[in-house]
């Protein structure tokens, strides 16, 4: 019986138990994200078609609503989701499955339009 392992097999036990951290890390990783589904409507109740909906933390990540203002979007619960809509007020909220976001509008004047023709 040998109590003392080789210089050359101590790198392969350590290449396996490496290997067996990263392949545990990703597992762990990809349970915490899950699908999350919601619906997101303008103040007065209507679909917000096309509202996008994007992670605050990444910026690559993001989606845009359907014609009935549902979407969905891999995050976690708590997450922080930014959503935008034309002439809607940006919202942040925290990310939690089947969730109904109203957006509050644009409270704005326009101070000047100015209107240029071309020939």
């Amino acid at each position: 019986m040998r109590l003392f392992l080789k210089v050359s097999e101590i790198g392969i036990m350590t290449k396996k138990v490496l290997l067996t951290a990263v392949v545990l890390a990703g597992f762990t990783i990809a349970a915490s994200a899950q699908t999350i589904s919601g619906t997101v409507v303008d103040d007065s109740g209507e679909a917000a078609i096309g509202a996008t909906i994007r992670l605050a933390d990444d910026l690559n990540i993001g989606t845009a609503t359907d014609l009935e203002g549902k979407f969905t979007i891999n995050a976690s619960e708590g997450q922080v989701l930014v959503i935008s809509y034309v002439g809607f007020a940006q919202k942040e909220v925290a990310a939690k499955n089947g969730m109904r976001i109203q957006l509050d509008p644009t409270v704005g004047k326009v101070d000047e339009v100015v209107v240029q023709g071309m020939r």
